[in-house]
């Protein structure tokens, strides 16, 4: 039976005798406490059974990572100068046509209205005022303006995301606040039971500390 063999017989021993075990007097906690440290054995056991093991596989790993950054961050970075360069032009294109499009639709509009006027006139010439004047208030329907748009690529998408900046923290909702979890954890660790901070319950929790040689 070779040493892996050996501590997966021990830890499925170990698991058994836990959830066996009950705690009801002072002997039965003597012997919990015995076979925690055995358990802490244990656990030393293994750790120096695999660190090795993870250790060099992590040294595998750490150098796996670092070539692949090597290579990665110089295509990934020319990846964000093309598009920036190209969603940059994109946008002034998109203004452009925006601005096309409003000057055509002024355009169609002040043709609409030229339109109208001689046709008032005509009619106000032939004594049809109230037909004139109808001509004049009626409202001028925006008509739709082609323009050519940008382009789309195949394999290339625009998606638009929202993010946002803080500019006021101060006029945050409370809502919004996370409290500094960390900064009160170590109030209370240096503190202990003398804490005082509203809104905040310390309380201890015990743990077991064990040590094997």
């Amino acid at each position: 039976m070779n040493e892996i063999n050996v501590i997966e017989k021990q830890v499925s021993e170990a698991t058994e005798k836990a959830r066996a075990l009950t705690v009801t007097n002072l002997a039965e906690y003597e012997s919990a406490i015995a076979l925690s440290l055995r358990f802490k054995a244990l656990e030393k056991s293994i750790k120096e059974t695999f660190d090795p093991i993870v250790s060099k596989a992590l040294e595998t790993h750490r150098e796996a990572v670092a070539q692949r950054k090597k290579h990665l961050e110089p295509v990934q970075e020319v990846q964000r100068i093309v598009d920036t360069k190209a969603l940059n032009w994109r946008s002034v294109e998109i203004e452009r046509q925006n601005e096309e499009r409003r000057r055509k639709e002024e355009e169609a509009k002040r043709n609409e209205e030229n339109l109208r006027l001689a046709e008032a006139e005509h009619l106000e010439k032939q004594g049809k005022r109230e037909a004139a004047q109808a001509v004049l208030d009626a409202p001028i329907v925006a008509s739709s303006v082609a323009v050519a748009e940008a382009p789309k690529m195949a394999g290339f998408s625009v998606v638009t995301s929202w993010d946002f900046r803080i500019v006021s923290p101060d006029l945050l909702p409370r809502e919004f606040l996370v409290p500094d979890e960390s900064k009160i954890r170590g109030v209370v660790r240096a503190m202990k039971a003398a804490t005082k901070i509203p809104g905040v319950d310390v309380f201890s929790v015990e743990s077991a500390r064990k040590s094997v040689r």
